[in-house]
């Protein structure tokens, strides 16, 4: 038996296709997938959506999305794409010709924004 939430979900989908179909559009199967956010694991499984393939995290817009509905697997990946970009800098940090404020400077411009990115929507645990 299907619950409500997948119920409405199949019925939104094949309600997408039928529209998309008077236009001249299909569905690409292979290309959409399905995540079904649901923190505690209580909504049964079924193969209402079997069409679709069914994920648990996908990166959009540039975040990290998760099944969870929680930031620390974005927070994690954010700081080593920081990280990274650190280490892409290596030759800058050793020139000595290069004054440490125009260091701090490339790091604010460079470096931050990176780790930075859409910081506002994470949800901060204690």
């Amino acid at each position: 038996m299907l619950t409500s939430d997948e119920e409405e979900m199949a019925i939104l989908l094949n309600r997408v296709e039928e529209e998309s179909a008077k236009l001249g559009l299909k569905i690409n199967y292979s290309k959409t997938k399905i995540m079904i956010i649901d923190r505690a694991q209580l909504l049964p499984r079924s193969d209402a959506l079997s069409g679709y393939e069914k994920v648990a995290e996908f990166i959009y817009l540039g975040s990290q999305i998760t099944s969870e509905g929680g930031c620390t697997g974005e927070i994690r990946r954010r700081s080593g794409m920081a990280r990274s970009a650190m280490a892409n800098l290596e030759k800058i940090w050793k020139n000595r010709s290069i004054r440490y404020k125009t260091k701090v400077r490339v790091v604010r411009a460079l470096v931050f924004p990176i780790f930075l990115y859409r910081a506002e929507t994470w949800c901060i645990k204690s």
